[in-house]
């Protein structure tokens, strides 16, 4: 049995390593203890993750728990104890599931089930509880963060498959260390082994020591945040070269819109697609209202909207003036849900469909200067 001295005052005092008995235990740590993953000490410029849901449906399973960071890496983390050696060999297609599952949500899904963790979870800090996944992320990253870039991010990290996968167990074996190091190796995702060994002074004094395995170099690589500072020739420049003729040109008819009415041009800085968002002062806060992309893709900021104090039945109106126009239908939940409904650009070609979207816009903004 391991052992560790805990000197203090100079007085040592031996600690022996204690057995975890359910893998409930080691997800509780994690939970309340997300710094338990040290991924800063593998992984250059990596930030401290956020705990964000447990028991997360993913298929016919459900996810241990979900974190994510900063800088919108998603980590699904799988635990497994020393005692059940042939679930520890299955994890790793377990995790690789679970992480293909993953891969098939949108932005929207990611927030949802943040919102309902911190709305409803026992576990999740006090200082978090009834808050949205944005106002959470502002507190920790500060001054730096903008919500609209932080979903953009969400939606190309899981588009492009990178996430990071960590298997936390309780003893390392080194064939599961093994086929850790060759997929993290060969992977567009990172998968790590976690163990964590748990000492005990008295039932109320522990100290957790946690050790990760798999690194492989490309992971540093990865782990760096890549960012585009985009404006207004550039993403002009982007929309010509992805979209069709009228795409691109209603695409920019509705930045034009933004440059005449908007309080606040926020420009993205993701690297695979230009995005700008329309923003409009409320109290002397820059509100979101919508954002369009190079693509040709965009979507109405309603989560936003709802968490900056916008009364529900002005949305409300605001939602049904957009289902007006042909091929736009959003559905009553977004704003109980705090949802970004998405927008095609296909459906505002139209004259009448785009006058009609912005008309919708403005009058949404005359409810947002009043109130």
């Amino acid at each position: 049995m391991r052992k560790i001295l805990l000197i203090d005052g100079g007085k040592p005092t031996p600690l022996n390593e204690t057995k975890f008995t359910e893998e409930g235990k080691l997800q509780d740590y994690l939970e309340e203890y997300p710094t338990l993953i040290p991924l800063a000490d593998i992984v250059e410029g990596a930030s401290d993750l956020l705990c964000i849901g447990r028991e997360v449906g993913a298929g016919s399973g459900s996810i241990d728990l979900l974190c994510i960071d900063k800088d919108s890496f998603l980590t699904v983390v799988e635990t497994k104890l020393r005692r059940n050696r042939e679930a520890r060999r299955e994890v790793v297609g377990q995790i690789i599931e679970y992480a293909s599952y993953v891969s098939q949500w949108t932005a929207d899904d990611v927030y949802r089930i943040a919102n309902e963790y911190f709305a409803k979870s026992e576990k999740a800090p006090q200082s978090y509880k009834g808050k949205t996944l944005d106002e959470i992320m502002k507190g920790i990253a500060g001054g730096e963060f903008s919500d609209e870039d932080f979903r953009i991010k969400i939606g190309q990290n899981l588009r492009d498959g990178r996430m990071r996968l960590v298997i936390a167990v309780d003893e390392l074996i080194e064939p599961l260390r093994a086929t850790v190091t060759f997929l993290n190796s060969h992977s567009n995702f990172d998968i790590l082994l976690l163990q964590v060994i748990d000492f005990e002074e008295s039932k109320d004094r522990k100290v957790l020591v946690p050790v990760l395995f798999g690194y492989a170099t490309k992971s540093a690589e990865k782990g760096k945040r890549e960012v585009r500072h985009w404006n207004e020739d550039s993403f002009r420049a982007d929309t010509n070269e992805r979209c069709a003729p009228i795409v691109a040109d209603t695409i920019m008819r509705l930045y034009d819109f933004t440059k005449d009415y908007a309080d606040e041009i926020s420009w993205g800085k993701g690297i695979t697609y230009g995005s700008f968002t329309f923003r409009k002062s409320r109290q002397g806060i820059p509100v979101s209202v919508f954002t369009f992309m190079s693509n040709g893709s965009g979507w109405v900021c309603f989560g936003e909207l709802v968490g900056k104090g916008v009364k529900e039945e002005v949305l409300q109106a605001f939602r049904a003036k957009l289902n007006e126009i042909p091929g736009i239908n959003i559905s009553e939940d977004v704003i109980r849900l705090g949802k970004f409904p998405s927008i095609k650009v296909e459906t505002l070609t139209k004259t009448n469909n785009l006058k009609n979207f912005q008309d919708a816009v403005l009058a949404l903004c005359q409810q947002i200067e009043s109130s």
